[in-house]
């Protein structure tokens, strides 16, 4: 996976400016209402906030939901956030609602976009390259939860495939490739609900004592995503998270406190019964297999060995060591 960047959860939580935006309502009556995506971008803002978690400073995290995500706000808010960051910095932005493939142009659909008029009153790939290619940001992800957010990844701005000699990282992640659906169930958004769990620590992504790396963060989503389709019985109609990402090296994106803490700490609950009866077994076949070699190399030592005893007046000669005479 190659070197990866080490720093502390203090100086990831000053040095990471976040926007996040969650849309379940809509001005226009012919959007279909999402209700889990604002809920949800308020679960991420608290995960990044939270002090014995992401450590983020809420300063630097802004959160703009349904009524407050106009498309003017939408862009002032990323707008902000890529002129305020350093080069020291890095952005995250997540975005969590309705996407469109409209005349070859992906389109994220704000509060007051208007369903006849996508193209002209959302948020387009051409606004989001404008913004994010004039940042000295360090490193740039961002995250869509929306159907079809893949459109705008495999056709990704110009910002996203070259990273300028001073970026670190450059990474756009979807939930769902072209044409594909990313639903939201009973339980919300299989996607945004993995990455909540992701972030907030209740599901460790490695041993990296609460580190968060890219990769290991993409295959986690993947893999998530992947059993909740297929536990629904839709896998005739998959969802496949995507991500198109420049980077020289794995880009450590959080670090999470409470695990770092807590790195001592062995989590069992990471391992389901059946795991635990594999490694078990696993155990057992092993310390029986040391035993057998540790007798029949014993046996051996003895049988290549001899030595003599007066016993009554008669010299005799026996296999093995005076100590452990086992052989006659």
């Amino acid at each position: 996976m190659g070197n990866r960047r080490t720093t502390s959860a203090s100086s990831i939580g000053d040095d990471t400016l976040a926007v996040v935006i969650g849309l379940s309502r809509h001005v226009h009556a012919g959007i279909e209402a999402l209700p889990a995506a604002s809920v949800e971008a308020r679960e991420i803002r608290n995960a990044l906030t939270d002090p014995q978690g992401c450590r983020l400073r809420p300063d630097h995290v802004e959160c703009i939901c349904d009524e407050a995500a106009t498309r003017e706000a939408v862009l002032a808010s990323i707008g902000s956030a890529c002129r305020q960051a350093t080069s020291e910095q890095t952005l995250f932005l997540y975005f969590a609602g309705h996407g469109a493939d409209v005349d070859e142009q992906f389109v994220l659909v704000a509060y007051d976009t208007d369903a006849q008029d996508l193209s002209g009153t959302g948020v387009s790939a051409r606004d989001l390259d404008e913004l994010l290619r004039g940042t000295r940001a360090r490193g740039v992800f961002l995250v869509l939860d929306c159907c079809g957010g893949a459109a705008l990844a495999e056709g990704a701005p110009g910002f996203f495939r070259i990273a300028g000699a001073s970026a670190d990282h450059r990474i756009l992640l979807s939930a769902a490739r072209a044409g594909q659906v990313s639903r939201e169930g009973p339980m919300g958004s299989a996607f945004s609900v993995a990455l909540i769990d992701a972030l907030t620590g209740r599901e460790p992504l490695s041993d990296q004592n609460g580190a968060i790396y890219f990769a290991d963060l993409y295959r986690f989503l993947h893999d998530r995503v992947t059993v909740a389709v297929e536990s629904e019985g839709r896998a005739g109609n998959p969802q496949e998270p995507m991500a198109t990402a420049t980077y020289a090296r794995d880009p450590l994106l959080f670090l999470h406190a409470g695990l770092t803490l807590a790195q001592v700490q062995v989590r069992t609950q990471r391992y389901s019964r059946r795991q635990l009866r594999a490694m078990l077994l696993r155990g057992l076949l092993g310390t029986s297999a040391i035993v057998v070699i540790a007798v029949l190399s014993l046996w051996a030592y003895l049988a290549a060995h001899h030595f003599l005893r007066l016993e009554g007046g008669v010299l005799a000669l026996y296999r093995g060591h005076p100590a452990l005479r086992v052989l006659a």
